[in-house]
Parts: structure tokens; sequence; C-alpha cells
């Protein structure tokens, strides 16, 4: 058995006698270690490895975090074959101390809001009985005082409206945390209760939930989709599995600001999404967004907060001004849609196809777009604070005054794309594609820029300041203008010290190739 086999390395490694590590370790015997090395037994926790690479450590010689990884791997994988009981106890327990560890995480953050709900409206008690007490002092600048008590009132007004706005997010939010946490505590005591067989049969709900919580938590978008398809099936026998996890585990749908809800299961017409968008009297209740035919559809302004639109077709649809914050669009096709104003914040377009698609002054801030296709798309004006471009297309993409702050563009293609006036603060293009790009007047302060390729790139009076241009290609380059104060270009090609030096703006904490 693989694991075995890598659990007896790892322990040979170690240095150390199965009597010494038992005295060290008196949660395990000697029997039960023996048989944990030759394979007969698997683990239930990570006890034991977490121990064995806690001393590989101690000895100066850590394993890499892959490596790690890949033993955690390889003892699930024997875990689920040897007991699959333990096994879906396991993940039940791991998914519990997660949504946990976010329950503290919510507690922590209302307490937070609630504290600075209360200072403000002391503030703003504060500042109105010390408005009071001006009207009666009456005095030659009681015109200027007055305007700045009132300035300050009106600002700490809109400061209470938003803390409190936030404040009933962040207890919806933990309502629901918490809610999920006592659905996977009902589901780890169904499970600890279970009469010790191995294995139930393939035919049983229950093992059938069990296989599908393990693919909707797998990172690879095939799994999760494997998984949202078993839970539909499961629909015919949800009376053997926990009601409430199993509808924990269905695509959210919160409420629109019209009050009613997107539902997410099948294919769905346009006309069936605004009905159930604006129509709560004949809402459809097995409404469907994935894989979903929109092609041409008016979507304008519509609520999809966090709806799974994965694989929908959305070519030439209208989505001016939607929200679509937190929705899945892995896969789906918006090949010259419009998207002008609308809001992805959060979303999920991991391979997605938009090219040709507007998406002028739109929020994707947080967005995941890794591999995604937006070659000739329009983003000027967008926020992509925070996004994730990973390995994405954006050939010829207009992205004229765009937020790209702590954007990551690692082996983003970005040729002949147009940049100008874009801010791409701490960024990092790393291994980016940049050939012909116009970044004329970007800011590109403290970005990450190793290895970029950036021949005939215009970058006039583009802002470099601790930029890192290590290894970049910046032949045929024009950097006329620009600021590469305390940057590093060590190591870049197709420029020399005295072409920087004739071109742009440095300092004695420029580093020259």
């Amino acid at each position: 058995m693989a694991w075995s086999g890598e659990l007896k390395r790892l322990f040979d490694s170690v240095d150390v006698s199965i009597n010494r590590f038992c005295k060290a370790n008196p949660l395990v015997d000697k029997g039960t270690l023996s048989r944990y090395l030759n394979g007969k037994r698997v683990p239930q926790s990570r006890w034991l490895l977490d121990r064995l690479l806690a001393l590989r450590a101690e000895a100066g010689t850590p394993l890499a975090d892959q490596a790690r990884d890949h033993l955690i791997g390889l003892q699930l994988a024997a875990l689920q074959v040897a007991h699959p009981h333990d096994y879906r106890i396991r993940i039940a327990t791991d998914e519990l101390n997660v949504t946990l560890t976010a329950l503290r995480e919510s507690q922590r953050h209302v307490r937070h809001l609630e504290e600075e709900l209360h200072h403000r409206n002391r503030q703003l008690a504060d500042l109105l009985q010390a408005n009071a007490q001006m009207r009666t002092a009456w005095d030659t600048d009681r015109v200027a005082t007055q305007a700045a008590a009132q300035a300050a009132i009106e600002g700490l007004h809109r400061e209470v409206a938003e803390l409190t706005a936030q404040l009933a997010h962040a207890r919806r939010h933990h309502e629901q945390v918490d809610a999920r946490c006592r659905a996977l505590e009902s589901l780890l005591d169904q499970l600890s209760a279970g009469n010790g067989q191995e294995a139930a049969e393939s035919s049983s709900p229950m093992e059938r939930l069990g296989v599908a919580i393990v693919q909707l938590r797998s990172p690879e978008p095939v799994k999760r989709l494997d998984g949202i398809l078993a839970l539909s099936e499961l629909e015919d026998h949800h009376a053997a599995v926990h009601p409430l996890l199993l509808d924990l585990l269905r695509t959210p749908a919160p409420m629109s600001p019209s009050g009613s809800c997107l539902p997410a299961i099948s294919a769905a017409s346009e006309q069936d999404v605004r009905q159930a968008a604006f129509d709560t009297a004949t809402q459809p209740q097995n409404l469907g967004l994935a894989n979903a035919n929109l092609v041409r559809a008016d979507l304008s302004h519509l609520d999809f907060h966090c709806k799974n639109l994965v694989g929908a077709n959305l070519t030439r649809a209208n989505l001016t001004g939607a929200d679509l914050t937190g929705v899945d669009l892995t896969r789906a096709d918006l090949t010259r849609a419009n998207l002008t104003s609308a809001s992805l914040t959060v979303a999920d377009l991991p391979g997605a196809t938009l090219p040709g698609a507007d998406l002028p002054d739109t929020d994707l801030t947080r967005a995941d777009l890794a591999g995604a296709n937006l070659a000739g798309a329009n983003l000027s004006g967008a926020n992509l604070t925070g996004a994730n471009l990973r390995d994405t297309n954006l050939r010829d993409t207009d992205l004229t005054e765009a937020n790209l702050t702590d954007t990551d563009l690692t082996r983003a293609d970005l040729t002949d794309a147009n940049l100008t006036g874009a801010d791409l603060t701490r960024a990092y293009p790393i291994d980016a594609n940049l050939t012909d790009a116009n970044l004329t007047g970007a800011n590109l302060t403290d970005a990450n820029l190793p290895g970029a390729h950036l021949a005939g790139a215009k970058l006039v009076g583009a802002k470099l300041v601790g930029a890192d241009l290590r290894d970049a290609d910046l032949r045929e380059a024009d950097l006329a203008k620009a600021d590469l104060t305390s940057a590093d270009v060590r190591g870049s090609v197709g420029i020399s010290e005295a072409e920087i030096r004739n071109a742009a703006g440095v300092d004695k904490r420029t580093r020259f190739p």
C-alpha cells in the first residue's frame, strides 16, 4: 500500500525506535504503531503524521509543503479504502472544524462592528450636544463653527448607517454559519451513532451523500459538478439523509432586493429567469441556471447573487447592471455579452469564455478569472482589485483606467492590451506576456514583474517606483519619462543602464541590468 510504505519511510527518516517514540508519545502503543507501519491499520486522525513531520522539522530536515500534502492525500485515500465509516467521520470532522473557525471569526467581526457602532453613536451624541451648546453661546464665529459641526454630524450619520448595514450583514452571515455548523454536527452525530459497518450498500442514500460531500469540497470544478449532480439524484431519497444538510449543500439562494430568490437546479429560459426574479407568486420552484441557454437574453439589472451559472450559455446576453456577486460562472460562455456596470465581486469565472465582452466600469473585485478568455474584451474603468487572472487570455483587451491593484496576473497573456492609465499597484504579472502592450501613464508601483515579457511595450510616463523587473524582456520597450525610482532591473534583457538613465527617472536605489 502506498500509504504504509510512505509512512514507514517517514518514520525511518526521523531516526527513532518504536519503543522510544511510544514512550515520548503515550497516545499510541507499540502494537498499534506497528500495525500502522505495516499497513494493517490506518490512523483516523492526522496526529501521527503531524508528529513525524514535527520531528523532521526539529531535526532540521522539514518536508516541503507539496510532500506533506501528498502524504495527507495518501492517508485519506487509504482510510477511505480500509475504513470507509472512519473516513466519512474524518471528512465531516474536518469540515466541522473549518466551519467552527468561520463561526468564531464571524462572532469576532460582529463584536467589532457593535463596538464601532457604539463608539460612533457616542461621538454623534457628543457632537449633537456640543452643537446645542453652541446655539446657546452664539458668537462671531458661529457660521464657520456650525458648518464644520454639521459636516461632522453628516459624516457620522453616514458612518453609522454604513456600520449598521455591515452589522446586519455580519449577523446574517453569523446565522448562516451557525446553521451550517449545527447541520454538520448533526451529520457527525449520525455517522458516529452508526451501526459500525465499514461500508453501506452503494445504492444507500447516506453513502451517496458522503461521496457528494467529498466531491463538493474538491478544488476541481468537474468533481464539484459531479457532487451537484449527485445531490440532485438524492432528491428522491431525501428522507433518508439529513434534510438541513441537504438544503445547505444546494446552491445558496439569498433574497434579492425585490424579495425573491433565483433558485438554480437545471436549464432555464430568459422568461423563467425574469419570472423567478420579479414574480414570487408564480416563481418556479425547480428553476435552474447551470448549463442554461440564455443566448441574447435581456437579464439587465437582475439579482443573481451567489447563483450557480456553471456552463451557462450567455452569448450576447444583456447583463447591464446585473448583480452577479459570488456567482459561479465556471466555464460559462459570455462571448460579446454586455456586462456594463455589473457587479461580479468574488464571482467564480475560471475557464469562462468572454471574448469581445463589454465590461466597462464593472466591479470584479476579488473575482476568480483564472484561465478565462477575455481576448478583445472591454474592461475600461473596471475594478479588478485582488482578482485572480492567472493564465488568463487578455490579448488586445481594453483595460484603460482599470484598477488592477493587488491583482494576480501570473502568466497572463496581455499581448497588445491597452492599459493606459491603469493602476497595477502591487500587481503580480509574474512571467506575464505584455509584448507590445500600451502602459502609457500606468501605475506599476511595487508591481512584481520578474521574467515579464515587455518587448515593444509602451511605458511612456509609467510609474514603476519599487517595481521588480528582474530578468524582464525590455527589448524595444519605450520607457520615456517613466519613473524607475527604487526599481530593480537586474538581469533584464534588451536595455542597458545608459538607456534607462537617458529615458527614465531613476535614483540611487535603482538597480540596473
